[in-house]
């Protein structure tokens, strides 16, 4: 997986977390899905500067969440789309 998706990933999994822990709970996800993928070309390990890296949740459910993302450096869009991220049953066996 290109290193934009992987950072895009995990600003969607700390947003998730961190509303989870205001509703003390605890959970576990996996990515399920990626979306709608526009990359630039550009090589992300060969960007200077810092990157800007964006995560907005567009659903939410007990099951589940969706993000729209956008990884960018300055002006310029690297990588952008969606993902989906399931949460793992905490107690699969009932």
């Amino acid at each position: 997986m290109p290193p934009g998706f992987k950072y895009a990933a995990q600003a969607a999994a700390l947003h998730s977390g961190l509303q989870a822990a205001d509703e003390g709970e605890v959970r576990s996800g996996m990515l399920a899905a990626l979306r709608d993928i526009k990359l630039s070309g550009l090589d992300i390990a060969q960007v200077e500067g810092p990157l800007d890296i964006h995560a907005k949740q567009e659903m939410a459910a007990a099951a589940g969440m969706i993000y729209a993302f956008e990884v960018r450096a300055a002006d310029t869009p690297l990588a952008s789309g969606r993902l989906t991220i399931v949460i793992r049953d905490p107690n699969p066996n009932g």
